[in-house]
């Protein structure tokens, strides 16, 4: 039975990290509100209901119901997203004195701050030094904080797995799935992706439909950050609230598309789609007009309240398609928004192994679709993947440390991964399906 110094510090490590993605003030008080109501309980918090807990004051319904489900499954499931959703060595960088969560957070998306080592190269690059209220006292102290957490933390946790017979972990593997004997001394390691072995974004929206840049510009962006290839996917026609592309448009656009191709010699430019796969597995475009497209991603986007078999059916019809190149955040969640589909997610796997379509892990933070124990479900089926921002705007190229944590949890390597793929060898795989 878990105990209520645990459960608060359930807690507490929710109201941190939700500051840290910049929850409201009054959610993080509650979660801190109530770490404080559970530790100062002269009983065991878990033992009792969640009509005697909505009595204790500084628990709420939903704060209850969250320690309930800890005394049941020993964590909770919105603490567990916004892991996923934080990198993991951002619990380092708390640790330097002076850094609280909003600061974290500040580094972490202004920065590009995510460890101990990303921390270093921003204050001496003199960009820490550049934020508000980032005096040059603060920046020293952080510096040597710095200087004797690194050696401490790698020397201490190196001894540790050493003791054990375990050469050193990766944090996002460490989720007592495996790695204990994958990381066993003079064992085979699975590899973990870094966001620079990804070379090619492959989802992405522009003002022809909901996005905010143009062709040339989301190009450019991509050429920026060292992509060799984009495929431009704007929504399909049933989309109409994101301006969804009926088939003339959709021509038109085609063309728009590969007329880029000149004026970026040195990219690899895919004209697609992302398809709406509709609520019996039918796509939204006849197989003529898909058959133009170079690229083409299928997502749920409407009926995501269907049967968990019904739900399985239309998204294997989707799966068997042999113009579909990869199904798009597959259940289509939204993190703490709505659960999605419940497919029989061994089924999709088995048949996207079949068909040879991959599966996309939606990078995007609000998504995070395949989640991580989908990813290595569909690995260990041997799976193709793909991991995209889902690009509406500029700022969506940084989603894809998200979809890159996620594929690192799930143990994805680059092997199975379509956006590390050399572009001639990505152009090729592409074409297995025209």
């Amino acid at each position: 039975m878990p105990t209520n110094g645990e459960v608060a510090a359930a807690f507490e490590e929710l109201a941190v990290l939700s500051e840290i993605l910049g929850a409201n003030v009054f959610k993080v008080n509650a979660f801190r509100k109530a770490a404080r109501a559970v530790e100062g309980l002269p009983g065991t918090a878990t033992e009792m209901d969640v009509a005697t807990l909505k009595e204790i004051d500084g628990l709420g319904a939903s704060t209850a119901a969250k320690v309930v489900e800890f005394g049941t499954s020993g964590s909770m499931s919105e603490l567990e997203e916004l892991r996923a959703q934080v990198p993991a060595g951002l619990k380092d960088v708390l640790a330097i004195q002076g850094i609280g969560p909003k600061t974290a957070r500040t580094l972490w998306t202004e920065l590009g701050v995510v460890d101990l080592a990303s921390l270093k190269a921003a204050i001496d690059s003199g960009k820490v030094a550049s934020l508000p209220r980032m005096g040059a006292k603060t920046v020293q102290n952080m510096k040597e904080a710095i200087a004797f957490a690194v050696p401490v933390a790698a020397s201490s946790e190196q001894e540790v797995y050493a003791a054990l017979g375990l050469d050193w972990v990766p944090p996002t593997m460490r989720e007592d799935r495996g790695e204990v004997a994958a990381f066993a001394k003079g064992a085979p390691h699975p590899e973990c992706i870094e966001i620079a072995d990804i070379k090619a974004e492959l989802h992405c929206h522009t003002i022809a439909s909901d996005g905010s840049m143009t062709i040339d510009e989301i190009v450019a962006r991509a050429r920026d950050r060292g992509f060799h290839t984009i495929a431009i996917t704007d929504h399909s026609k049933s989309q109409f609230q994101a301006n969804g592309l009926d088939e003339a448009r959709l021509r038109a656009h085609i063309k728009a598309i590969h007329e880029a191709r000149a004026r970026f010699p040195d990219m690899q430019i895919w004209a697609g789609s992302e398809v709406d796969i509709l609520s019996d597995g039918s796509l939204d475009y006849a197989d003529d007009l898909l058959a133009e497209l170079d690229w083409v991603v299928a997502s749920p986007h409407a009926a995501l309240k269907q049967e968990p078999k019904v739900a399985t059916e239309r998204l294997l019809k989707a799966i068997g398609h042999p113009l579909v190149h990869v199904i798009g955040h597959p259940t289509g969640r939204i993190v703490n928004g709505r659960p999605g589909l419940e497919p029989a997610m061994n089924e999709l796997y088995a048949a996207a192994k079949e068909h040879g379509t991959a599966l996309e892990i939606n990078s995007h933070h609000m998504r995070l679709d395949l989640r991580d124990t989908h990813i290595r479900a569909a690995v260990d089926a041997g799976c193709m993947l793909a991991i995209d921002c889902d690009v509406h705007g500029p700022e969506d190229f940084g989603e894809l440390r998200y979809g890159v944590l996620a594929a690192q949890r799930g143990w994805l390597p680059k092997a199975q991964c379509l956006n590390c793929m050399p572009a001639k060898a990505l152009d090729a795989w592409r074409m297995r399906k025209r």
